[in-house]
């Protein structure tokens, strides 16, 4: 999988490492590594159409996770 991903159209980064495998289900898994330093890892499934799963942000030896639920815009 490649790409970018960002908050905004002027500050997007781009995907690396990214995966899509289907052995139980759908599964995306990227990193986006910002120029901060900032590396952020996403392991998200299909779920009824949307891409559901954690995120977790690692800098300066910290690390945080949270959640996220992704759709289409309608």
């Amino acid at each position: 999988m490649t790409g970018t991903i960002g908050p905004a159209p002027d500050r997007q980064v781009a995907i690396a490492n990214g995966k899509v495998t289907t052995l139980k289900g759908v599964t995306v898994t990227f990193d986006a590594n910002q120029p901060s330093g900032l590396i952020l890892k996403f392991d998200l499934n299909v779920v009824d159409g949307r891409l559901k799963g954690k995120v977790t942000a690692e800098a300066n030896g910290e690390r945080r996770e949270g959640t996220i639920d992704l759709g289409r815009a309608k």
